[in-house]
């Protein structure tokens, strides 16, 4: 963790360049009214609803290590054709939450200033879930 606080305006700045920066231009929407509707205009009963419609609120955002992943997965499957039992999780998308940490991305728990400090281990939880074969494509904000 850096010892020098940075402005949170500057922090938050450098975030959203470097999430739009990992989500293919053909994903992209053009900003508007509806971020801000999304993120002031609704409660959690309200936005459990979006989720589920398909909505998103995304932290960190690693689609480039997921489909790496899968790839290496798909890989090793080709290897073993025959092998009666892949790991119970193998090539599940899975999302997490920001209280997780995840190797080499930010786990700022929506606090700026833990914002560009890359953790450098898995928690626990998501240490477990790789090594039951899950595939880690980003991580979302916390209620």
């Amino acid at each position: 963790m850096s010892s020098t606080p940075k402005d949170y305006k500057i922090i938050t700045a450098d975030k959203l360049s470097q999430q739009r920066s990992k989500i293919p231009e053909a994903w992209l929407i053009i900003p508007s009214d509806v971020e801000c509707e999304i993120t002031s205009d609704y409660g959690a009963t309200d936005l459990l609803g979006k989720l589920k419609d398909g909505a998103n609120c995304l932290t960190e955002i690693f689609f480039d290590k997921a489909i790496e992943r899968a790839r290496e997965l798909e890989a090793k499957r080709r290897e073993s054709p025959n092998e009666a039992a892949l790991s119970p999780l193998f090539g599940l998308p899975i999302s997490l939450k920001d209280s997780f940490q995840v190797l080499g991305e930010d786990t700022s728990t929506g606090i700026g200033c833990y914002m560009n400090e890359l953790v450098e281990e898995n928690s626990v939880l998501a240490a477990l879930l790789l090594d039951l074969g899950a595939v880690f494509y980003c991580k979302t904000n916390l209620p």
